[in-house]
């Protein structure tokens, strides 16, 4: 989107550090946080594993690569194709798929995927409740 239609916002290295002044940018510290928060379920299963001392550090760090990697390239994404002041809090992920690739049968498949790794998220929560239950 951006190689065709150019950035949306100022991409230069400055523009990616937080302004610390702000009172409101430490409240998405909170939001960054709860990004990170999941990865730890897999200690639940640790019972279950042949060689929990070395496998839970491996699927820690290996998760949180993985969940810190898709949030930088999705939140690359958006400020790529959204002007900042035009993100929309609630529906920022969905409205910059759109204005990427239109109202098309892509856009669809996209949201579908989205609805999928909800779910799935919502499943993995839930078998490592019952698991600790």
């Amino acid at each position: 989107y951006a190689m065709e239609n150019g950035f949306a916002n100022d991409m230069s290295a400055a523009t990616f550090l937080p302004e610390l002044t702000n009172t409101n940018a430490l409240g998405y510290l909170s939001i960054i946080i709860f990004n990170f928060t999941g990865f730890e379920v897999i200690c639940t299963f640790a019972k279950d594993m042949e060689n929990p001392t070395h496998d839970i550090p491996k699927s820690i760090i290996l998760g949180g690569l993985t969940i810190g990697a898709i949030y930088l390239f999705a939140g690359f994404g958006i400020g790529a194709a959204i002007p900042a002041d035009s993100i929309d809090p609630d529906y920022g992920m969905i409205v910059a798929v759109q204005t990427m690739v239109g109202d098309s049968v892509l856009f669809k498949v996209i949201c579908i995927a989205f609805l999928i790794t909800l779910f799935a998220n919502m499943a993995a929560w839930s078998f490592g409740v019952n698991s600790v239950a």
